[in-house]
C-alpha cells in the first residue's frame, strides 16, 4: 500500500467518524470533517500533507525490520512473497 492511499484511507476515516459523532453524539464533531477537508483542500493546492510524512519516517525503520524478518528462515515461503509484494520488498 503506497503512502498516498494510506492517506487517503485514514482522512476518508476520519470524515466518516466526524460525521457519525456530529450525528449521533454533538453538532461540534462536524468540525472535524471539515478540518480534515479543508486540510485535503491545501494538500491539493500545495502538495504538503504533514499525515504522509509521518508513516513515510516510520516506515524505513519497520521496513528494514520486515526484510529481515521476512529473509529468514522462520517465515513460510508463501507468506514471505505475500508480505513482499505487499511492501514492494525486493
Amino acid at each position: 500500500m503506497t503512502i498516498d492511499r494510506m492517506v487517503m484511507r485514514f482522512a476518508g476515516a476520519l470524515v466518516l467518524v466526524g460525521l457519525a459523532l456530529g450525528s449521533f453524539v454533538n453538532e461540534y464533531w462536524y468540525w472535524l470533517s471539515a478540518f480534515v477537508g479543508f486540510n485535503l483542500f491545501q494538500a491539493s493546492f500545495t502538495g504538503f500533507c504533514r499525515t504522509g510524512s509521518v508513516p513515510s519516517s516510520a516506515s524505513t525503520c519497520s521496513r528494514h525490520r520486515l526484510q529481515g524478518f521476512v529473509r529468514s528462515r522462520a517465515f513460510s515461503s508463501v507468506w514471505a512473497s505475500s508480505l513482499a509484494r505487499h511492501f514492494d520488498l525486493p
